[in-house]
């Protein structure tokens, strides 16, 4: 607005626009881009702060749960034994009568107990975590010699051969619930290579134990996770737990509730903890894996092409005339600042494309790879499309009767065209292989926002100037020369879809990919902020190149550049909280000791 009124007020007044132009963009480039993007850092400094509260209040329910299932796993059981002991008291014989009372209240106590033991593991208990995939602390005999020392009838059948790993867990939930549920029957416990059975008998006395315990549950969970299958049921006058392991130790993942990962037990079965009990290193081949054939092919071209324009522009620098009719042009102050800024725009883009064929381009900051590649891209997008209409409308004529010699247009246009296609190629499958949410992810994606709001401001305030700005657009394309029509009209186009694709990301509706408006989003600003930031360079600095520019275009530039700066920022805003927050993890998980450390994985999914 402020803008907008100085302009007026220049105008009006006689005043030297070309001077109100370079001191809106100062006022823009020094005072507010920066203050926006510390709104942004302390928005996301806060919002991971709660990412990391919340990812350590899950941690401590994770060890409530592990806990609840450690209870459940022993103290669930010796209770049996001990319910067990008590029973036998009671049938034996030459006890007094008081005895035996005591023997019977002794296991009503344990059954009791047990009972309660349930309920407190009921509300420890996280349904959603995995069961745990280490087996118990004791092995088959050991554990029937308990049972047997406890009282109960029980015999065991041991096939010769390897014990599955599971097969402990299985007799002891097993002997536990024969325990409770059938007092004083005999137990058969029979344990092959890739089969573990437990069968009892009627109870000889009533059952204390009421049923829904959560012991079968965690067991059959395990079982699946070890690929294997579990029955339990009525056999005969008796119950009989099953459990069939596969002969070829298949295993499968199991996931955390809203994951994609496998979950930390799952892995656990196929990743063992390092013997030496520390964290290892991070594998370079695991965390930056090498660049696909496609992105490498795509950067060396466009590697190849930006080659003889960084030449002609060195050339220039040094003093030489090649291809350029009038030769003190290129001693113009102002050409040599061009030539000196257009060079280092594209050894940035070289250095892009080399850093997208190496696997240390995935480590590179987010801002450095983003920022140039957002400009980058939204000048060359245009080039890339009209450069071929240009010249199959005009031939080389469209490029005489200036100061450079045709064939210097058609090299350099040719070579934007090449770079174009190949560094835009190179970086969209560079960006799937970092960013694979912003690529697989709906447009309707929940996530926590802090400046959700501010976004909302940003974006429909943009989308009017850009409508206006892309009609001002469209309106030349049809009143110049064919040259710049083409890339008068694309620029329109681009602008008005930015900015309807921004308000359609923002809101957050709608079941298509979220990668379609997104790149209309970025094309759209990107053109509107590169295009207009470079005329207004042009215009600040004169020379040949700023001859006949003026007036309203010098306006629509102006705000094409700062509503492409604004449709940016609230893009920035909404990439880093979309796909940099979900994976925020606590640096030490709490009551995790160190060799739990090694099945961690880093939070590579969104913006580094």
């Amino acid at each position: 607005m402020i803008a907008l009124v100085g302009v007026v007020v220049v105008v009006s007044k006689g005043g030297d626009l070309a001077l109100w132009v370079s001191m809106v963009t100062a006022v823009v480039g020094t005072y507010v881009v920066p203050h926006l993007f510390g709104v942004l850092r302390r928005k996301l400094l806060q919002q991971r702060r709660q990412a990391r509260t919340s990812a350590e209040a899950q941690a401590r329910l994770r060890e409530r749960a592990r806990i609840a299932r450690e209870m459940h796993d022993s103290l669930g059981h010796d209770l049996a034994l001990i319910a067990v002991r008590a029973a036998g008291l009671e049938l034996a014989p030459g006890l007094a009568p008081a005895q035996v009372r005591a023997a019977g209240e002794l296991r009503l106590a344990a059954a009791d107990a047990t009972e309660r033991l349930r309920q407190i593991i009921g509300l420890l208990r996280e349904d959603s975590d995995a069961a745990p995939l280490a087996p118990v602390g004791e092995d088959v005999p050991e554990l029937v010699r308990r049972a047997a020392d406890s009282g109960m009838r029980i015999s065991l059948d041991l096939a010769p051969g390897p014990v599955p790993g599971l097969a402990a867990a299985v007799v002891q939930e097993g002997l536990t619930n024969a325990a409770k549920h059938a007092p004083g029957a005999a137990v058969t416990v029979s344990v092959a290579p890739h089969l573990v059975r437990v069968r009892n008998g009627p109870p000889r006395s009533r059952p204390t134990a009421r049923t829904g315990g959560l012991g079968l549950a965690g067991l059959r969970e395990r079982v699946r996770l070890a690929g294997g299958t579990l029955t339990a049921g009525p056999s005969g006058d008796g119950f009989e737990l099953t459990v069939t392991l596969p002969r070829e130790g298949r295993r499968i993942p199991a996931r955390r509730e809203g994951s994609g990962r496998p979950g930390r037990e799952a892995r656990s079965m196929t990743q063992p903890a390092p013997s030496t009990g520390h964290r290892p290193r991070r594998s370079v081949s695991l965390t930056d894996p090498a660049p696909g054939i496609g992105r490498r092919t795509a950067a060396i071209v466009a590697v190849a092409a930006m080659l003889p324009y960084l030449t002609i522009k060195i050339l220039w620098l040094t003093g030489s005339s090649l291809g350029v009719g009038d030769p003190g042009l290129m001693n113009d102050p102002a050409m040599i600042g061009l030539n000196a800024m257009t060079f280092g725009m594209d050894a940035v883009g070289l250095l892009l494309a080399l850093a997208f064929t190496a696997r240390w381009g995935m480590r590179l900051p987010a801002p450095l790879v983003l920022l140039p590649l957002w400009v980058g891209t939204g000048l060359l997008s245009v080039i890339v499309v009209t450069a071929p209409i240009i010249v199959a409308a005009a031939g080389t004529a469209a490029f005489s009767g200036g100061p450079i010699e045709p064939w210097v247009y058609m090299m350099v246009y040719a070579g934007f065209l090449t770079q174009g296609i190949g560094l835009m190629t190179a970086f969209a499958l560079y960006a799937r292989d970092r960013w694979p949410a912003a690529f697989t992810t709906p447009v309707g994606l929940p996530y926590p926002s802090l400046t959700r709001p501010l976004q909302a401001v940003l974006a429909w305030g943009a989308l009017p100037v850009a409508v206006v700005l892309g009609g001002a657009r469209l309106v030349r394309a049809f009143e110049g020369p064919a040259a710049g029509a083409a890339q008068s009209g694309l620029k329109g186009l681009l602008a008005i879809a930015g900015a309807v694709a921004l308000v359609v990301i923002v809101r957050g509706r709608g079941r298509g990919p979220f990668r379609r408006p997104l790149a209309a989003v970025w094309l759209g600003s990107g053109s509107l902020f590169g295009w207009g930031l470079y005329a207004m360079i042009v215009r600040s600095v004169g020379g040949p190149l700023a001859a006949g520019a003026g007036g309203p275009a010098d306006l629509v530039e102006l705000f094409g550049m700062l509503t492409g700066l604004v449709m940016g920022i609230c893009g920035a805003f909404l990439l880093m909280e979309r796909s940099g927050v979900s994976d925020v993890q606590p640096a030490q998980e709490p009551l995790e000791g160190e060799d739990r450390e090694h099945d961690r994985r880093t939070a590579d999914h969104g913006h580094r």
